[in-house]
């Protein structure tokens, strides 16, 4: 109830003939003088509709944060990660943010030791995770190729809904022997198989089989 009480305060904020907007959520904004809606599907789609509502008179000055993993077109970011746009703004004004949102592939700090050889897959501000209900092979036997390619997929899932997963190009490694039987290499070894392991958003996970979930996958 505390942070819903005080959500606005992490939206936006006023300063000197300034507003500053943190996080895009769809809704009016009201910080010093200013009314702005915003319209936005963020964070399935990167784009974001600024439309002045009323201005405070002179010039005054928009600050968009620009997130480090992403782009946003021609805006430039300073050094505090926010783009600046200066003018005298009118009731009717309107500005478009296009946000990158293409998945990328991100590996841990190499002091880690659970984790060398490893990586996990962002889009957005969206950490995702790799469940079993989504793969067609046992999880345990996949890792990511070498440069994986990464493709959006929009979709409806039961128990979830509205969704975007990510498909990775990955290889089916061979299964693990008995135990106690020791692993073959070399040429006896039998080949990797070219597969694809699907995410979806970490916070979507565990609502349909319950089954295996990882985030970290082995880079083959």
């Amino acid at each position: 109830m505390r942070l819903v009480s005080s959500l606005g305060h992490y939206v936006a904020t006023a300063g000197d003939e300034s507003v500053s907007v943190h996080q895009y959520v769809p809704g009016v904004i009201r910080a010093g003088g200013a009314v702005l809606d915003v319209e936005t599907d963020y964070p399935w789609h990167g784009r974001v509709r600024f439309t002045v509502r009323s201005a405070p008179g002179g010039a005054w000055t928009l600050r968009l944060r620009v997130p480090a993993w992403s782009t946003a077109g021609d805006l430039t970011p300073g050094a505090d990660g926010y783009a600046a746009i200066r003018r005298e703004w009118q009731a009717g004004d309107t500005f478009t943010l296009d946000l990158d949102l293409t998945p990328r592939i991100v590996r841990p700090h190499r002091r880690i030791d659970a984790l060398r050889g490893c990586a996990a897959i962002e889009r957005g501000p969206l950490v995702y995770c790799f469940e079993q209900i989504d793969q067609d092979t046992e999880l345990d036997d996949l890792a990511l190729a070498p440069g994986a390619a990464l493709r959006t997929v929009e979709r409806d899932l039961p128990g979830i809904g509205r969704t975007v997963l990510v498909e990775a190009g990955a290889l089916r490694l061979p299964p693990a022997p008995p135990r106690g039987l020791p692993y073959t290499t070399g040429a006896d070894a039998a080949p990797a198989a070219r597969a694809t392991a699907t995410a979806v958003p970490y916070y979507q996970w565990d609502n349909r089989d319950g089954g295996v979930m990882r985030v970290w996958m082995p880079l083959a």
